[in-house]
């Protein structure tokens, strides 16, 4: 059975302490064999059950530092298979989280998908033949797109038809976090 360290980013200032304690409180309340949830956050205070405090300014342009400085630290003091960095706000389904790892090869593993359900949703693209919508022309900036779209070349026509039910919902249901493996946000 392969491991999954849950790797939660947090930080000391507000709502952070809130939200650990609420994660705590509720999807992480349950320990699941075969994962190990840390928070890591910057602090000065040594690293002590599951908090990891990494010597890095706690601020948003040091984020990256303390990203990286996370990252070595787990590899160095964690066994672990995969990760699964997630923000503090994030619910994750740790069961649904393991059940994805066990499927996944052991190498060259980079993915960032955060779904409802758990379903992975296809990625967006846009429809063979769609013509791409931008700026007018700034020589012409009250000219219709199309000379088709102007109200008189319009009598007679059948309104525009809505696109069909399945890319709808393709293109409603393509939030991609590249930060998390299957964890709600």
């Amino acid at each position: 059975m392969k491991n999954v360290l849950i790797y939660v980013l947090s930080a000391e200032m507000a709502p952070y302490p809130a939200l650990r304690e609420a994660a705590k409180a509720t999807w992480d309340a349950q320990p699941l064999i075969h994962t190990e949830t840390l928070y890591y956050t910057a602090s000065q205070v040594p690293t002590a059950g599951v908090m990891v405090n990494l010597p890095i300014p706690d601020s948003l342009y040091d984020m990256g530092r303390k990203d990286i400085a996370a990252y070595q630290w787990a590899l160095a003091n964690r066994q672990w298979d995969y990760m699964a960095r997630v923000n503090a706000s994030c619910y994750v389904r740790k069961q649904q989280v393991l059940a994805i790892c066990q499927t996944l090869p052991a190498t060259g593993v980079f993915r960032g998908v955060g779904a409802p359900g758990g379903a992975v949703p296809a990625p967006v693209r846009p429809r063979p033949g769609a013509r791409r919508r931008g700026r007018r022309p700034a020589h012409a900036p009250h000219a219709p797109r199309r000379a088709r779209d102007h109200p008189r070349h319009r009598r007679g026509r059948a309104p525009p038809r809505a696109p069909p039910e399945r890319a709808r919902a393709r293109v409603n249901g393509s939030a991609v976090h590249s930060h998390a493996l299957p964890a709600m946000s």
